[in-house]
């Protein structure tokens, strides 16, 4: 700020009531940008689980090895503007739609300054030159990823023509042949309050601008290399993490399906027990049946003795002619009158059997009976006590594995959505890679491609010579070496890595010269 000549700034009180202003909807809703920065922070930790990365970090460089800073994210940004004298506040809506459907930055607020420029003589103040311009505030995050929007050079390169094409203004020359960088507005001022007064020298070649944007370029994909490969390898952790968790899910599930079935075969058990039960029942029953009918039987047998016994006692009334020889066998115990007698205490010990007989049924069925009428309280007894415990358990255990099944799914969407952004990444920078290599590297590349398209098994001598062709024989050829494997992370199927890098080292170490040459080949652009 010492070297600015704050003569030449100047601010047009009178001309402030030119200025405009606009502010999203959606900014309305927060007090600040402060506020608006804190909910940001809030979605990137709902939708990534991290936090927001605001402080700057340090990282060792692994072809150098040197400790760099990376910056941290910035979820909003500035971006200022020229403008013409008459640029309306539509022209810039149309420049920040473009930018909006073609990226999806989106506008939070806008201001066109129009009092701001210097005077060609500060101390007459005459020759008026303004400064028109305006400022437009981006919120430079995706929403539903919970990430930052990613720009390369070219698309910033593209805001400018975007610029042009709504403003009506003319297309300033690229940064990447100019070899220029983005200045803050002091230090835009600075540059160009020098570059009026060395107005005179000569500007830098172009040659040697475009060889540092390549090297640029070239460090930024290492970088993108290093962190890409570090979110593959999180990311297939994860997902062998989820799968470990998955294969968890299938054993217990396929417990609760065997306790289940465990209880449906217990169920099945108490039914046949039931219908056991009921055989004996019915068993019983039927003994009960053919005990009565037996003593049916028995009670016919004693009418039909006792109408003996009286046919006899009739018998012996008629013989009178016998009384007296009846009464004298009697007292010596024979005669009809014994027989009889004999004949009616046997028939009484039989009947008195019989009953005794009859009673005993009479009481084992009777306790067969009140066995009957106890078996469905015992079996629904039961039934109440394990089958609503076994139901709720087995019903609490299926809810809570379809639950957790659930949220498998969901993880698993959401792996996948992240996986899928990851791929699409992968593909932009492949083709923003191929069209940087030059001819040489073209051709290497290709040769490694339908290397490995053929399962890596053989390699025609084709091949092998524009492998050889692009690492070349002079000092440099271990960086070509090297390169090729960088290429080949991003143009060739990770499954065939390890068998490439061993074939770039074969042919490396085949062809070395006996003594390293001077002269460079060009990195990226080589060929």
């Amino acid at each position: 700020m010492a070297n600015i000549h704050k003569e030449k700034i100047y601010v047009r009180t009178d001309l402030s009531s030119l200025n405009e202003e606009w502010v999203s909807e959606e900014m309305k809703k927060y007090s600040g940008l402060q506020e608006y920065y804190d909910m940001i922070k809030v979605m990137v930790k709902q939708k990534t689980n991290r936090a927001l990365q605001e402080k700057p970090r340090e990282r060792r460089n692994r072809k150098t090895g040197k400790i760099e800073t990376v910056e941290g994210s910035s979820p909003i940004k500035e971006d200022c503007v020229i403008i013409k004298e008459d640029t309306t506040m539509e022209e810039v809506f149309e420049y920040v739609r473009l930018c909006h459907e073609k990226w999806g930055l989106t506008a939070l607020e806008i201001f066109i300054h129009r009092d701001e420029g210097h005077w060609e003589d500060p101390e007459a103040k005459t020759g008026w030159i303004p400064n028109p311009h305006a400022h437009v505030i981006w919120d430079w995050m995706d929403h539903e990823t919970g990430k930052s929007l990613k720009l390369l050079p070219k698309d910033t390169s593209k805001m400018q023509d975007f610029a042009a094409q709504a403003l009506g203004m003319e297309r300033g020359i690229s940064k990447e042949l100019t070899g220029a960088e983005h200045l803050e507005r002091n230090d835009y001022i600075i540059a160009k309050q020098k570059s009026e007064m060395k107005a005179n020298e000569a500007t830098k070649g172009e040659q040697a601008a475009e060889i540092e944007r390549m090297m640029d370029i070239k460090d930024e994909l290492s970088d993108n290399i290093s962190r890409k490969q570090n979110q593959i390898d999180d990311l297939d952790q994860t997902r062998k993490e989820m799968f470990s968790d998955v294969a968890k899910l299938g054993m217990e599930k396929k417990q609760k399906t065997n306790q289940v079935k465990t209880l449906n075969e217990q169920c099945e058990n108490l039914v046949e027990h039931l219908e056991n039960l009921e055989g004996q029942r019915r068993e019983k029953v039927e003994n009960l049946e053919d005990l009565n009918e037996r003593f049916k039987h028995k009670a016919n047998e004693y009418d039909e003795l006792d109408e003996k016994c009286r046919q006899k006692v009739k018998d012996i009334n008629t013989a009178k002619g016998n009384q007296v020889l009846d009464r004298f066998g009697d007292l010596i115990g024979v005669g009809k009158t014994a027989e009889v007698r004999k004949d009616n205490k046997t028939l009484l010990e039989r009947n008195k059997a019989l009953e005794n007989e009859v009673e005993g049924y009479r009481k084992h069925d009777a306790e067969v009976r009140q066995r009957e009428a106890q078996i469905p309280q015992i079996v629904s007894a039961q039934v109440k006590k394990l089958l609503p415990q076994a139901v709720a358990k087995a019903t609490a255990e299926k809810d809570k594995e379809i639950t957790r099944l659930n949220q498998v799914i969901i993880n698993d969407r959401n792996e996948k959505n992240q996986l899928e952004g990851t791929i699409k990444f992968y593909q932009r920078w492949s083709q923003e890679l191929w069209s940087v290599l030059g001819r040489l590297a073209k051709a290497a590349m290709k040769a490694l491609y339908d290397f490995a398209m053929r399962g890596c098994k053989w390699m025609s001598d084709s091949e092998e010579y524009a492998i050889k062709d692009y690492i070349g024989d002079d000092k440099n050829r271990r960086q070509y070496a090297d390169d090729l494997k960088v290429y080949s992370r991003f143009l060739l199927p990770i499954e065939t890595l390890s068998v490439i890098d061993y074939h770039i080292e074969d042919i490396h170490d085949k062809y070395a010269p006996n003594q390293d040459r001077s002269q460079g080949r060009g990195g990226i652009g080589k060929g």
